[in-house]
């Protein structure tokens, strides 16, 4: 598997011999022309039962409120006010959010109704059925208790919230676990499920976003009520999705009932070997690839690859991928590299 691509990186090495029908797909129950390529599984995207466990129901109406050549000043579906470029991939510039006040979360609560039919697919029903005589993992993505305040009040609102609204991140807190007991709760009635992946992105390139003790005051409830509904269903797999350094939240991670951690980013410090070290096999991991070592080149990818793997497959619980999306300066005959060579020693292992 690998993470994803940059829509820049597939453009480009369209550009350098990859047939123009390869694309990644990354809806359940399709072809995948770009893995099939590569000789991957399909887009791990595509391991995800298609049910809408984060958005609002009824969604926002978009609103564009500026334009230029180069911008556009919006609203989105989930009532965020932000700029993104047209000029490619790139962070946007988030100007307002929804959420400021327990009134605004008062009326937001009205779009989060976990038994709306909206949440599922129209083909649900034979999905359903596909399902039952699945030959691949299959899991739902959930936004986590500090993922989803963040998109409610945005990072740098939610972060004076720890300390000027409790009670309301509290709240949220509370609302979002009982929200995504009653969606798993439906989905479990008609889907065994492998594994659960919470999108959190809680850390930067020196460590957590928040500190252990608002973690362990805000999320740690709520995490451990929705893990004791997941485990109580079977699902032993939980993974979180978390770029930046995240070898301080590893153990409270754990501590919640976490067990597999992605993308791994290298460029911000995390250390594979010392993550299996210190956690053992508690802890399973995804990714840990350097990215810059595919942008250098053979002989840098194969350095990465031979010093990573042998060990770490030996162990057990991990799947090696490249640490983040894959970037466009990531030339397609380095990635052929890349996958050739991890294919031979995952064999070998």
């Amino acid at each position: 598997m690998e993470f994803g691509y940059w829509e820049e990186t597939i453009a480009r090495w369209h550009q350098q011999g990859l047939p123009p029908d390869c694309t990644p797909i990354t809806k359940s129950g399709q072809d995948d022309p770009l893995a099939q390529f590569f000789g991957l599984d399909i887009h791990w995207l595509a391991f995800f039962v298609p049910v809408n466990a984060t958005g609002t129901v009824p969604a926002f109406s978009e609103e564009v409120l500026e334009e230029d050549e180069t911008t556009q000043t919006k609203i989105n579906a989930d009532g965020v006010t932000l700029r993104i470029s047209k000029t490619g991939s790139s962070v946007p510039r988030f100007i307002k959010f929804p959420v400021e006040c327990s009134k605004d979360f008062e009326t937001i609560k009205q779009r989060y109704d976990p038994n709306s039919q909206e949440r599922y697919p129209d083909n649900w029903n034979s999905l359903v059925a596909e399902y039952k005589t699945r030959d691949y993992p299959l899991g739902l993505n959930i936004n986590g208790f500090f993922g989803q305040p963040r998109n409610w009040m945005g990072f740098e609102n939610l972060s004076y919230a720890y300390y000027d609204q409790p009670d309301l991140i509290k709240e949220m807190c509370g609302f979002w676990a009982e929200f995504n007991i009653e969606v798993l709760r439906k989905v479990f009635k008609e889907v065994d499920l492998d594994f659960i992946h919470f999108w959190e992105d809680m850390a930067y390139n020196h460590g957590s976003m928040i500190s252990d003790r608002h973690f362990h005051q805000f999320m740690m409830p709520a995490y451990k009520k929705v893990m004791e509904f997941i485990y109580s269903h079977g699902v032993d797999v939980i993974i979180v999705d978390s770029d930046g350094f995240i070898e301080e939240l590893a153990p409270l991670f754990l501590e919640v009932g976490i067990n597999a951690i992605l993308p791994m980013e290298i460029a911000a410090g995390n250390n594979l070997q010392e993550l299996r070290k210190r956690h053992g096999q508690r802890l399973r991991l995804i990714g840990g690839i350097d990215k810059r070592a595919l942008i250098a080149g053979p002989e840098a990818i194969e350095s990465e690859l031979k010093n990573k793997l042998p060990q770490l497959l030996l162990d057990g619980g991990y799947i090696p991928a490249v640490d983040h999306l894959i970037p466009p300066d990531v030339s397609l005959d380095n990635y052929k590299f890349y996958i050739e060579l991890k294919a031979k020693l995952l064999a070998a292992n």
